[in-house]
């Protein structure tokens, strides 16, 4: 029991079976002194035990509403491994990018992986915030990852370089110049919905603050 609801009850009793009364008449009478005090109104106790049930309920449930629930294990896992996939590295290709320019293949390949092979419930956040924004930012990976496959070749010794088919334009077209501004705009999309991604997640302890 709280120790503030343990007064207001003791203060209860002593009001309605008037002991602070006779307490104090007793007092003045052993010293040949006496007074009358009025009886105190039965209001006046009641509410001091209105009090303490009040307290009571506060004290018992409140606590309770403020405890924060755990973190899904499963969305903490599935964001763990979305990080692993989306590092720092794909990131900074997110946001900085120009795909009017040549790339490594390494980035297609976080890309296409998410949207070929992160398909069904277990690929799927169960928070509904998680969830709301995950809706999202797959159709966009999905269209940057298709994007890609189209409007470049694989280069390079290893053909681990993917070079949009524009690369050796003298002068861009208007259709190019269109196609490589909408994949821009998909990167940045993108970014934009990953960072919002990762703030709910540290909002409900699934990801920890970077360090």
């Amino acid at each position: 029991m709280s120790r503030r609801a343990g007064y207001l009850i003791l203060a209860a009793v002593a009001l309605e079976t008037d002991v602070l009364q006779l307490l104090i008449e007793g007092g003045f009478a052993f010293v040949n002194i006496k007074i009358n005090i009025p009886e105190t109104p039965h209001w006046v106790s009641v509410s001091f035990a209105g009090f303490a049930v009040i307290l009571l309920v506060a004290d018992r449930y409140l606590p309770l509403a403020n405890v924060r629930q755990p973190p899904n294990p499963h969305d903490v896992e599935l964001f763990k491994r979305f990080r692993e996939l989306f590092n720092d590295d794909v990131m900074y290709f997110l946001r900085h990018h120009d795909f009017g320019n040549s790339f490594h293949i390494r980035y297609f390949k976080a890309f296409n992986e998410i949207s070929t092979s992160w398909l069904g419930s277990r690929y799927q956040f169960d928070d509904a915030e998680l969830a709301l924004v995950w809706s999202e930012l797959l159709p966009k990976n999905r269209e940057l990852a298709d994007l890609i496959a189209t409007y470049t070749i694989p280069t390079g010794n290893k053909f681990d370089w993917c070079q949009p088919y524009w690369f050796n334009e003298d002068w861009h077209s208007d259709e190019t110049i269109k196609r490589v501004k909408l994949m821009n705009n998909i990167g940045t999309e993108m970014a934009e919905l990953i960072d919002k991604l990762e703030a709910e997640a540290r909002r409900r302890w699934i990801s920890t603050p970077a360090t």
